[in-house]
Parts: C-alpha cells; sequence; structure tokens
C-alpha cells in the first residue's frame, strides 16, 4: 500500500511539474528543479511591514504579563501562583486558536485570517480593561490568547510559505519583530506605571485595528489542497520528523514561555524592585530580537541544526548561572540572546527535511501553544510549592529535554526534492 500511495504522489509531482513548468527554477547548484508551491505567499506595497508590526504586536502583548504578575496579584487581591494563571489562560486560548487559524488558512486567504484575528485581539484587550474580577480578567486574556494562536500559526506558516529566496531573512525578521514589541512590553509598563495597565490594554487594542489596514497588499491564497502536500506526506521518515519537532518545539516553547514569564518574579523574590524585574525582562526580548535579526547572518555562518543546537547548549550554562543572585541580572538577558535564534532556525530545519509540507508546520504551532501552556502552568504548581526561587532549576529541565529532543534530529537525512 505504500509503494502505490508513493507512486500516486509522483505522479501527481509529474503532472504539478508539467502545469507548473514555467514556475520550475533550475538549482544550477544541485542540477535539480524546484517546483513552486501554487499557494506560495508574495508580499506587496507596504504588507511585509504591517505583517512585521503584527508580530510586534503579538510579542508586546504576550511580554505583558510577566512584569505584571505581582501587580496583578496586588490590584485583583490573589496570591503570586494565581497571577500566574494569567499566562496559561493566555497560552490556553492560543491552543485553542489553532484550530481556526489552521482551518482558516486553508479555506480562506490569509488576509483576512489576519484581519479577523487582529479584529478578535481589539475585543480581547478591551474586555481584559473592563475587568472587575479576576475571572472576567482571565476570559479576556483568553480571547487575547485565541487572537494570538491564529496570528501565530498564520504569521509563520505564511513566512515559511514565502519564495525560497530570501526565506530565512524573512523570518528571522519577523520573529525579530516579535522580540522587539517584547522589549517594548515593559519598557511601556515602566512609562506608564503598571497600575495603569488597562489604559495599556486599550491602546493595544487601537494598534490591532490599525495594523490590519495595512494588510492590504499581501497575496496568501487558500492552501486549498496543494499537490506538493501530498507529496511531502509521501515522504517515509515525514511523520517521524515531524513528531520530533512537535516535541521539540513543545519543550522549547516550555522554556521560552516559563523564562520570560517568570523571571520577573524570581528576581523580586530576591527583593529587587518590580522596576528592576521588567528591565530584566526587557533585557531578555531584547537579547532575542538582537539575536533574530543577526538570524540570516548566523545561519550562514553556522548552518541550520549547528546554531540551534548551540545556542540550546548555551543556554543551559547560562541558566546555571541565573541561580545566583547578583549574576541573575545578567544571566537573563543573555539567555534572550542565546535563545533567540532557536525557534525560526527550527522552522527552517524542519521546512528543510520536509518541504513544502504546510500541515507539519500547523502542528509545530500547535505544539508550541501546548507547551506555552503546560510550561508556564508547570512552573506556577511547583512555585507554589517550594518558592520562587526554583525557577532557574525548572528552566534547565526544559533546556535538557529541549537540546535532547532536536539533537536525535540529526539523525534524519534531507530529502532529494527539497530545496535550496
Amino acid at each position: 500500500m505504500r509503494r502505490t500511495h508513493v507512486g500516486e504522489c509522483s505522479q501527481a509531482f509529474d503532472n504539478v511539474t508539467k502545469a507548473r513548468g514555467v514556475n520550475g527554477v533550475r538549482m544550477a547548484n544541485e542540477g535539480r528543479d524546484e517546483v513552486r508551491s501554487s499557494a506560495e505567499v508574495d508580499f506587496h506595497r507596504w504588507s511585509f511591514g504591517a505583517t512585521a508590526g503584527v508580530f510586534t504586536l503579538s510579542g508586546l502583548v504576550g511580554a505583558l504579563f510577566g512584569p505584571l504578575l505581582v501587580p496583578l496579584s496586588h490590584h485583583f487581591h490573589v496570591s503570586l501562583s494565581t497571577a500566574g494563571e494569567s499566562l496559561s489562560a493566555y497560552f490556553f486560548g492560543a491552543v485553542i486558536g489553532i484550530i481556526p487559524g489552521w482551518q482558516g488558512l486553508r479555506k480562506s486567504t490569509g488576509q483576512r485570517v489576519l484581519v479577523g484575528a487582529l479584529l478578535t485581539l481589539g475585543v480581547g484587550l478591551s474586555l481584559s480593561s473592563l475587568a472587575t474580577t479576576w475571572w472576567w480578567f482571565l476570559a479576556g486574556i483568553g480571547l487575547v490568547g485565541l487572537a494570538f494562536g491564529v496570528l501565530d500559526i498564520s504569521l509563520n506558516s505564511l513566512l515559511s510559505r514565502s519564495k525560497p529566496e530570501g526565506r530565512t531573512q524573512r523570518l528571522s525578521v519577523g520573529n525579530a519583530g516579535y522580540g522587539l514589541g517584547s522589549v517594548m512590553a515593559p519598557v511601556i509598563l515602566i512609562l506608564a506605571h503598571p497600575t495603569n495597565f488597562r489604559i495599556v490594554f486599550v491602546a493595544l487594542g487601537l494598534v490591532a485595528v490599525f495594523l490590519a489596514t495595512g494588510l492590504r497588499g499581501l497575496h496568501a491564497p487558500a492552501q486549498g489542497s496543494d499537490p506538493l502536500q501530498a507529496l511531502a506526506k509521501a515522504d517515509p521518515q515525514r511523520r517521524r520528523v515531524m513528531w520530533t519537532f512537535v516535541f521539540g518545539f513543545a519543550i522549547y516553547v516550555s522554556l521560552e514561555a516559563s523564562a520570560s514569564g517568570w523571571m520577573a518574579a524570581h528576581v523580586e523574590g530576591w527583593h529587587f524592585s518590580t522596576s528592576v524585574g521588567s528591565w530584566i525582562t526587557a533585557g531578555f526580548w531584547a537579547g532575542m530580537t538582537v539575536s533574530r535579526s543577526a538570524g540570516s547572518w548566523l545561519h550562514h555562518q553556522f548552518g541550520t541544526s549547528r546554531l540551534l543546537l548551540g545556542c540550546l547548549g548555551f543556554a543551559l550554562l547560562d541558566l546555571g548561572v541565573s541561580s545566583i543572585r547578583p549574576l541573575a541580572l545578567v544571566a537573563y538577558p543573555v539567555l534572550g540572546l542565546l535563545l533567540g535564534s532557536v525557534f525560526p532556525m527550527g522552522i527552517i530545519w524542519y521546512t528543510e527535511l520536509s518541504p513544502h509540507d504546510s500541515d507539519g508546520i500547523a502542528s509545530l504551532m500547535f505544539a508550541t501553544m501546548v507547551g506555552g501552556t503546560l510550561g508556564p502552568a508547570l512552573v506556577s504548581v511547583t512555585v507554589a510549592h517550594s518558592g520562587v526561587r526554583i525557577v532557574p532549576a525548572i528552566l534547565g529541565l526544559y533546556g535538557l529535554g529541549a537540546i535532547a529532543v532536536f539533537a536525535s534530529a540529526r539523525r534524519f537525512s534531507r530529502p532529494a526534492s527539497a530545496s535550496a
């Protein structure tokens, strides 16, 4: 049965090649033809700038909750561990958001999906700003997370479907925008003061609506029944590759989300001020931004797998340093610098091993949401029992798991049909 299925997909490949011969780009350095997908994404006019702006807004919103944990616990009169539920509510909504995002990209244009998610984000932020009870606030944050889930799968899927030329740079720059927004979040809270978070939420909701108007030049056809997806599924190693990266991304995002969400509370547990915690979080995301901005150059210098695994290895050492009180103020920003390349390089590595696999990319995004939900939740439970100083140890366990899973992906070979 497998041989028959592969034969059918090979015939589909021949048909696509004949029908789209003008789109076959000769790869002179490897002596083969690359067939472009009929669902390839193109950015016209200012649409990539608007897309990068959406990345920035997503990072800004997601990074608000870490510095706000202590202020939220005071505002709603709940414990610090209960305030940590805002992180879980956010990522729980994001997990659910993967489903409409995935199906939306298959049946509708990317522009419509992004605009719908941005409007939902504005509504969720408005509801949270009006909340008078903790459960009302969590409901609003869950809606914000729902919008983030749609945006996350949509943005990364669209960039992974863009033209091969410059794809690495677009993924790096787009995700650098996410890091930039995450840097801006604690700075904005410092300037506006954390107690005025309601005003910040309303302002960001208006920004979401504004960005929706800048996506008119985005050409992103519905994926529909792209014949190249059948080719990707015919690869005998595809399922093993996908599950390896699913677990790798889930564990890695557990590390990233838990670190960004809990580092402020960790240093504040050593009696540093809330402002110091905010600056540490800003430093973490600044490191992320710098690393991702240099992603194209770093990828050229070290290659995909070496860069990803090397960054995780040094991150483990840095997490050990973060458990020392005076050094944690430096270790957390350095951690952001080290982790910045992991996410975009993980996507690129997957597309190298399983090209044209849009369904696989969707599975990876779902995994990131699961990790972003369960990771901080486990930290919240552990902190409630052992105190906030246990945070670096849990982050270290996440780091060990991520490097072990991603290292196992080196056993896979790149398929002959992969593009350069």
